[in-house]
């Protein structure tokens, strides 16, 4: 029953991502659709096994090319960039999105918008999970990561969340130099 119920949620999660993609491609000027899209794949990668399944679908190409046609909506960015998050916290997934480059689409995101709090707390959650491999560290550091970093945490010092996806990322992109 469990080896079913499981089938049964995994089948689901990719016809809804298939959907949700189909969405996406056919409407990807339309800053609504695409926020939404990100936000679905956001909560459908929540899950390890949905997210290495989703992954097949090539989501992350729909997102990055969300943030590129959608830079002036901080709103799409921020869940875009919260879906870079969830799907960056699988390793090899984290790899294909800094190869894609996820990790400069997320700094650019963060440039654009220095004043919204939910894209930068979003975005240094991304930053965070990019930075589990020591190659994507290395990008990040490369990228100057940590002054886009460092000013969020500036910029939104009473955010709890915001604050502690700083430190995680700061520890980990500066674990990249020892």
């Amino acid at each position: 029953l469990a080896a079913e119920r499981d089938f049964a949620d995994e089948l689901n999660g990719m016809q809804a991502g298939e959907r949700v993609l189909r969405a996406m491609d056919n409407f990807e000027r339309n800053a609504q659709v695409q926020e939404t899209g990100c936000a679905a794949f956001w909560n459908l990668a929540g899950i390890t096994r949905n997210k290495i399944l989703l992954n097949r679908l090539d989501p992350a190409s729909r997102i990055l090319r969300a943030i590129d046609l959608h830079m002036d909506n901080p709103g799409v960015l921020g869940y875009a960039c919260g879906s870079i998050a969830t799907l960056a916290s699988h390793d090899d997934i984290g790899l294909l999105l800094m190869r894609k480059d996820a990790g400069s689409k997320v700094l650019l995101a963060m440039d654009r918008h220095p004043t919204d709090s939910f894209l930068q707390e979003c975005a240094c959650k991304a930053l965070a999970r990019l930075a589990r491999t020591h190659v994507n560290r290395l990008s990040l550091l490369n990228l100057d990561a940590i002054s886009r970093i460092d000013r969020a945490r500036e910029t939104f010092q009473n955010n709890s969340k915001l604050t502690l996806y700083v430190q995680k990322a700061k520890r980990r992109i500066f674990y990249a130099v020892n």
